[in-house]
């Protein structure tokens, strides 16, 4: 049976990387929209629910703001390790 600390550094160890992962692959797809295809491309578009609209310099501003928190919330998991 894994004693405690082992059990906790895994679960940090896996949701700190599973945030990076799924972020940098999300923020990955909308940056290749955004610069390789031009505003009118079907790629650029998206469907939310009922609200439609294009990956624009607004949703590339959001984006980054959020994948920068995903950052910032996976160095806080790592410094979690440490106590």
């Amino acid at each position: 049976m894994p004693s405690r600390p082992d059990e906790r550094w895994f679960v940090i160890t896996t949701l700190a990387s599973w945030n990076l992962l799924g972020g940098f692959g999300f923020y990955a797809y909308i940056m290749d929209c955004y610069l390789n295809y031009p505003p009118e491309h079907e790629k650029r578009q998206f469907q939310y629910h009922t609200f439609s609209g294009s990956i624009n310099q607004d949703i590339v501003i959001g984006i980054t703001v959020v994948m920068l928190c995903q950052i910032l919330s996976t160095i806080l998991l790592c410094l979690a390790l440490n106590e």
